[in-house]
């Protein structure tokens, strides 16, 4: 089956630069019908292909977000239980910053799981400016603790990668082993994602088998 106008939608997207690459398929019936990688890799001006791996970044919110519904399914997890039963860190008074300046305070002991997943903990970055880099997840996680919320809890939604990141170690201190371990065996190779799962950057690690990941798909 041919995708002319697919074909040439993505040769336009390349060849305009407006973006650097692009992989792209199509199943029907569970055998492809379509697929064309097209572009460079930005870095380095190096063409891709059909095997080229993309990092997908906060797509991993899916992947670990569905793992951690397995885990409340199987009562390792409540959707009401605080975060800080896990994280006691987290508790307490906590500042609410806006433009740098602290408007009043949230109560950190009240952010639920459930909170984390809808996206309404009112944690998230309030100096897009000055946004840290998180060392790896085990010191990256005490930074999160000491950063100000930006707004109360379950006031707004607010898309934020640091309460995800807390749910993922939440994850690996419950079974005792790496989030990687754990989105592989519970959902990448039950849906044979053989092209899809973390990467491990050596060079950032803190020296915990925890840090330095992102995630990769093909």
């Amino acid at each position: 089956m041919e995708f002319p106008r697919t074909g040439a939608i993505i040769d336009n997207l390349t060849e305009s630069r407006k973006i650097p690459s692009i992989s792209a398929a199509v199943d029907i019936d569970g055998e492809p019908a379509f697929l064309k990688a097209a572009g460079q890799i930005f870095e380095d001006q190096s063409p891709i292909n059909e095997e080229t791996q993309f990092d997908i970044a906060s797509v991993t919110k899916v992947f670990s977000g569905i793992c951690f519904m397995q885990m409340v399914e199987e009562g390792r997890f409540s959707l009401d239980e605080p975060v800080c039963e896990v994280f006691p860190q987290l508790g307490g008074k906590k500042l609410i910053e806006k433009d740098g300046k602290v408007i009043r305070y949230a109560d950190g002991s009240t952010v639920t799981w459930k909170h984390v997943l809808c996206h309404t903990s009112g944690m998230g970055w309030t100096r897009p400016k000055t946004r840290p880099s998180l060392p790896g997840i085990d010191r990256g996680s005490d930074v999160i603790f000491i950063l100000p919320f930006a707004a109360d809890v379950n006031e707004h939604i607010i898309y934020s990668d640091l309460p995800v990141i807390l749910m993922g170690k939440a994850m690996e201190m419950a079974e005792g082993r790496p989030l990687d371990w754990i989105v592989q065996e519970r959902l990448l190779t039950p849906l044979q994602l053989n092209h899809t799962g973390y990467r491990r950057i050596s060079q950032y690690s803190s020296g915990s088998d925890f840090s330095g990941r992102y995630f990769v798909s093909a």
